[in-house]
């Protein structure tokens, strides 16, 4: 895999494959994917997969998922937070919980 890695949303096929094949001759990653509604997702599923990984090498992680109604309340939007919740309770040890359950955990241990 390249050192330098980029994501590239675009809905022209045409257009996408004319700068991903320019980007990758000049030594990039490219990932291509044709809509807002999946690189939100794509993007989601990057964060989790990461802290994940750290997790578990170094302990566990929170993630936080900012839900503003502007941008996910939409009812076409749902899917994709859908889609990017599924992929996070697929994975073993996955705690969904709200910030006063996680103060109320760690103050169980002190």
């Amino acid at each position: 895999m390249p050192a330098r890695h980029i994501l590239l949303v675009e809905d022209d096929p045409a257009l996408s494959l004319g700068v991903a094949r320019a980007l990758e001759r000049e030594g990039w990653g490219v990932d291509v994917l044709n809509d807002g509604e999946q690189a939100a997702a794509h993007g989601l599923i990057d964060q989790f997969d990461l802290l994940y990984e750290e997790a578990a090498k170094h302990g566990g992680r929170i993630m936080s998922v900012m839900l503003h109604p502007w941008a996910i309340g939409q009812p076409y939007r749902i899917g994709t937070l859908e889609r990017a919740l599924a992929h996070f309770m697929r994975h073993p040890g996955v705690w969904p919980a709200t910030g006063s359950e996680i103060l109320d955990a760690w103050r169980k241990q002190q």
